[in-house]
């Protein structure tokens, strides 16, 4: 198992979620983990899956791989109602 999850490789998450909203959504729901990571937006998300497209052995081709536009929400999460027991 590599550090993607249950995925060894970038290429088989790529082949696995094929559109840039899958992906995003398996990698907030937390990549099969136990914790989600909704806090992983803004521009962080779409460099994310630019990243994951571009290393993976499709990305390598000649065809363009463009990343997503940037956001333009600039405010932070707000966290509320955190609670220890």
């Amino acid at each position: 198992m590599g550090h993607l999850g249950v995925f060894s490789t970038v290429d088989q998450l790529n082949a696995t979620y094929p559109t840039d909203d899958a992906l995003a959504a398996y990698i907030q729901a937390g990549m099969r983990g136990t914790v989600p990571r909704p806090e992983i937006t803004g521009n962080d998300l779409p460099d994310l899956i630019y990243w994951i497209r571009r290393t993976s052995v499709a990305g390598g081709y000649t065809s363009i791989v463009t990343p997503g536009p940037d956001q333009t929400d600039f405010n932070a999460p707000i966290i509320s109602n955190v609670v220890a027991t």
